[in-house]
């Protein structure tokens, strides 16, 4: 119940919740969601068979429409894509109260069933990535995250962020002048060419903490950072995600039948020993950017429970750099900032 939660929500909250679940706030009952790396908050409240989740942020005083969680909810919801229903929205409390998709993360389905059995999930993590990358691509001037792109700039800054919070902060791992300079000429190659690739409508952190499986359909969560970019983004996030290590043979399966699809609804062929590269590279500069991030939810944020997917991390972003005989000096400078992982 509310009371031992030792929650401190003003009485305008309160108002706001009993107005818009036609319930005393007494009669609910509060449960803390864990949420993943975000520092927004999620309360699921319940009452008798009728759930809420209410959404904590920081007070909003933007229009409405322009806030990032309803602006691209609404842009997905239009193409179908299984996004929570937002019920209410008070911007001055910064919250929202949204649709309860349930526990059951693609995450969690992993480690209850075998890979044979839970890979139907995604194959249909895929099917619901075809509608934002095919369909929700089509350009939409009222969406922000047409506005924003994986481009050369925020590709390598999400590579220092690395840098700066897992190799300095973190490891405490010193770089020479030449160590340095082979780091940023590498990654600097590495995002311009994940740059120069097709833009698409990138979710952004499509992972299995953040897909939902309710009633046997995948359910997409914590979209509002969306932005353009390759279409191998997502792919990496999901296929070579830190928090589920896939079998090789089914992440083979699902990059063949992402690519199939992709070249049936574009109707064009992809070379898929280009595509296969792309997607390696992509892998590379994702997986070190969630590295960083790990390290930064440590440090900064006193996170430690992160620091268990830094190792297998590493061990994915290596098999990708030791494929590639342009990234073998790089290869061997982050072998050596890594080894105390």
């Amino acid at each position: 119940m509310p009371h031992s939660l030792n929650l401190h929500w003003s009485e305008e909250l309160l108002k706001f919740l009993e107005k818009e679940t036609g319930l005393l706030f007494q009669a609910l009952a509060i449960q803390k969601l864990a949420g993943d790396a975000s520092s927004r908050l999620y309360w699921r409240l319940s009452h008798k068979n009728k759930n809420w989740v209410l959404l904590e942020t920081a007070p909003f005083s933007e229009a409405k429409d322009q806030f990032p969680y309803i602006n691209v909810q609404a842009h997905l919801h239009h193409y179908q894509v299984h996004v929570p229903h937002i019920y209410a929205v008070a911007p001055s409390l910064g919250v929202l109260l949204i649709e309860d998709f349930g526990d059951r993360s693609l995450e969690k389905v992993t480690q209850k069933l075998s890979a044979k059995q839970y890979g139907k999930y995604y194959f249909l993590a895929l099917d619901e990535l075809f509608k934002i990358h095919f369909e929700a691509s089509k350009p939409n001037p009222h969406c922000i995250a047409f506005g924003l792109a994986f481009d050369t700039e925020k590709l390598l800054w999400e590579l220092n962020f690395m840098k700066e919070h897992l190799i300095q902060h973190h490891l405490h791992h010193p770089l020479s002048p030449q160590e340095e300079k082979t780091l940023q000429s590498s990654f600097l190659h590495l995002c311009k060419t994940l740059d120069a690739q097709p833009r698409y409508f990138t979710h952004r952190d499509y992972h299995s903490r953040n897909l939902m499986i309710q009633n046997e359909k995948i359910c997409v969560l914590d979209f509002q950072d969306a932005r353009m970019g390759p279409c191998h983004y997502d792919l990496a996030s999901l296929l070579k995600d830190s928090y589920v290590q896939l079998p090789q043979e089914l992440r083979e399966e699902l990059l063949k039948y992402y690519l199939f699809e992709k070249n049936k609804r574009e109707g064009k062929k992809t070379d898929p020993k280009e595509f296969q590269k792309i997607f390696d590279w992509m892998c590379i500069q994702r997986n070190l950017k969630a590295m960083g991030t790990f390290a930064y939810l440590h440090v900064d944020k006193g996170k430690s429970n992160y620091l268990q997917y830094l190792k297998p991390t590493w061990n994915t972003v290596r098999e990708n750099l030791e494929k590639f005989s342009e990234f073998k000096e790089l290869f061997k400078i982050l072998t050596d900032c890594f080894s105390k992982l």
